[in-house]
């Protein structure tokens, strides 16, 4: 008997359980996937599937944008090009007058920071590749464009988010500002590497919604560094506290608050596009 017959007489008239179509495999399942109410083929890939379309009937998306989850796919929402329109222009305001004046090497932009340059500049170093490429990255993600590109940037951000967070370990360690504000950069260090690494994984697996998830929450804390400095500015301009309190409620507040801010958004736009 052929195998697709047997297959069908053994598992009935289930319509979304696709066979293989050779060898002892035949008789086995595959799994479908959840993708876009539209049925659009997927190929295998960072972020891919290989389908022949028989299992595109079932809810969700693939290529969705996080930040609109009603956006048509492969073209991003007009609040997901303002929200990166905003990030990309914070981020080089906070590169030209922040994390530029260290190439100086002046000892008197480091402060005390001066014996440890070597872990600030790392730190700064990683801080600038994930700040850069993170826009970029949620850009193609959403488009679903350039994708090996997407995949080659993706790596680099690993690898700014590694030796940030690294640099970040050992400066929590060092810090000569209290133990406060210790504590605050050992949460920014750990948060950062939980948020990315779970995105890592959830790419592996194949799991997009999930990693376009992380990887917003992952961005919003590489995002610590204009928080940063934007906290820091803003109380200072009010007049409030010494320099010191203004560093180390930042180091607290510029990733823990945004991460509770982000959060709600994004579930929320979930359940408001949900059937």
């Amino acid at each position: 008997m052929d195998a697709s017959v047997l297959g069908k007489e053994l598992l009935g008239d289930r319509p979304n359980l696709p066979l293989e179509r050779t060898g002892p495999a035949a008789l086995r399942p595959r799994k479908c996937v959840t993708i876009s109410r539209r049925a659009t083929p997927l190929k295998r890939g960072l972020g891919g599937v290989e389908d022949d379309g028989a299992c595109m009937r079932e809810r969700g998306t693939v290529a969705e944008d996080v930040l609109n989850p009603a956006a048509p796919l492969g073209r991003p929402s007009l609040s997901t090009v303002i929200l990166l329109g905003v990030a990309v222009l914070l981020a080089a305001w906070f590169l030209a007058t922040a994390a530029a004046p260290y190439l100086s090497l002046d000892p008197r932009y480091f402060g005390g920071y001066w014996p440890r340059r070597g872990w600030l500049l790392t730190h700064i170093a990683g801080g600038f590749v994930a700040l850069v490429i993170g826009p970029v990255q949620i850009w193609l993600g959403t488009t679903r464009t350039h994708m090996p590109l997407h995949r080659a940037l993706g790596l680099g951000y690993l690898a700014g988010v590694a030796t940030g967070c690294t640099a970040a370990v050992v400066l929590a360690f060092r810090t000569e500002a209290g133990w406060v504000f210790g504590l605050g950069l050992l949460g920014l260090a750990t948060a950062w590497a939980i948020t990315t690494t779970v995105a890592y994984v959830s790419i592996r697996h194949r799991v997009i919604s999930q990693h376009r998830e992380w990887m917003i929450r992952s961005y919003v804390v590489t995002f610590a560094f204009v928080n940063f400095r934007l906290f820091t500015q803003i109380l200072e301009v009010a007049g409030v506290g010494t320099r010191l309190e203004r560093a180390t409620a930042a180091s607290w507040f510029c990733w823990a608050i945004p991460l509770l801010v982000a959060e709600p958004f994004l579930q929320w736009r979930k359940l408001a596009h949900t059937d």
